[in-house]
């Protein structure tokens, strides 16, 4: 039975490709896969930072408003 040189040839440089081709190191950096998404929010975290401010009232306004009212006075009075 004659071998053939050919398929030795081919079979060796398959074996050396094969052990060769991985080219995985070790000392290869993680890609960077970007920014880290912010962690979830939990009860009492603000969403905003500083929240949206909406609007603002004076002493004087927020007595007008709620002065409209006996008991509400009497309450007024009792917080002052």
């Amino acid at each position: 039975m004659r071998r053939q040189p050919g398929a030795l040839v081919a079979l060796f440089a398959f074996c050396v490709l094969a052990g060769c081709g991985s080219g995985d190191d070790d000392s290869d950096t993680p890609p960077d896969t970007g920014p880290s998404p912010p962690p979830a929010a939990s009860r009492g975290d603000l969403l905003q930072s500083p929240p949206a401010k909406l609007n603002s009232y004076s002493a004087s306004d927020l007595l007008a408003a709620l002065g409209g009212n006996g008991i509400v006075k009497r309450l007024i009075s009792l917080a002052l």
